[in-house]
């Protein structure tokens, strides 16, 4: 059991990452792990040749995290924000499960849960509630800010249990491309590609603050949506 209290973690440099425990982890097994009223902030001075991302674990993260409470975090940067997890990168895998955080995100990219995804195929999100303030410049979302794949091959279809499932989304959350489950979705991955989105996310359960958002922010893709699998 780890517990992280009343700290600062900001990053300085263009391109790096940010977290409330650790910066950049790769291959981690994260149980049990508590941290709060922390500030996590990357640089300002960024260019267009490099992407930041913080988050209330980890800012780049791979690997497993079982048992994580995140409470009264601020997380801000230019580039992705997760509640949990900034940025999940390239081939990278992450299993979350039994988490919960509250915390208020300002970024570009702005998630609940994770900021930016490359690989939907490699990531199970499960059993975790989402809480505070969500806020973004370009997309956020109560669980992902943006999904792409790093794979031109792949497609939802080939999932064969959901993303994302058995989560509660209770934060407000603001801004111009805002959605419950996930921001920016990549249409490559996800339109056309099934009629359903049960292989995508089950049993999401959502609060009166988010009646007017769609599931996902990008329009195409929410004329897949199965509302059964999203629960007010």
């Amino acid at each position: 059991n780890v517990t992280v209290q009343n700290s600062t973690a900001t990053s300085l440099q263009g391109g790096s990452f940010a977290g409330g425990l650790v910066g950049c982890g790769a291959d981690v097994n994260i149980e049990n792990v508590t941290v709060e009223n922390t500030e996590v902030s990357a640089t300002s001075y960024a260019d267009v040749s490099t992407f930041e991302a913080v988050g209330g674990l980890g800012g780049k993260l791979c690997g497993s995290v079982n048992g994580a409470t995140v409470n009264n975090v601020k997380l801000e940067t230019v580039g992705a924000a997760g509640g949990l997890v900034g940025y999940v990168c390239g081939d990278e895998s992450l299993v979350l499960s039994n988490a919960q955080m509250i915390a208020d995100i300002n970024a570009d990219f702005a998630g609940g849960a994770v900021g930016k995804i490359d690989n939907p195929a490699l990531i199970k999100i499960s059993d975790i509630s989402v809480g505070g303030n969500i806020s973004g410049e370009r997309y956020e979302a109560g669980i992902a800010a943006v999904v792409e794949s790093a794979s031109s091959d792949f497609d939802v279809s080939q999932l064969r249990t959901p993303m994302i499932s058995n989560a509660v989304i209770g934060a407000k959350i603001n801004g111009g491309n805002a959605a419950i489950v996930i921001g920016d979705a990549s249409e490559t991955v996800f339109t056309g590609k099934v009629n359903t989105y049960t292989d995508v996310f089950t049993n999401v359960y959502y609060s009166s603050y988010q009646n007017a958002l769609p599931a996902f922010a990008t329009g195409a893709i929410n004329a897949y949506q199965s509302a059964e699998y999203l629960v007010n």
